[in-house]
């Protein structure tokens, strides 16, 4: 299987179980993805701080 790092968290997990930040494509897993929704934390930071 191969392993993939989460962008977020540096998680090594399967690439079934990986999604991507909606707004620049980074990997992330389940978990980081449900608490920033879907946004990586660069993303997710950025969004916060221009709205």
């Amino acid at each position: 299987m191969n392993k993939i790092k989460c962008s977020n968290c540096s998680n090594a997990l399967d690439a079934q179980y990986l999604m991507s930040c909606h707004s620049c494509g980074s990997v992330l897993c389940d978990r980081c993805a449900a608490e920033n929704g879907l946004f990586c934390m660069d993303c997710y930071s950025g969004l916060r701080y221009y709205n």
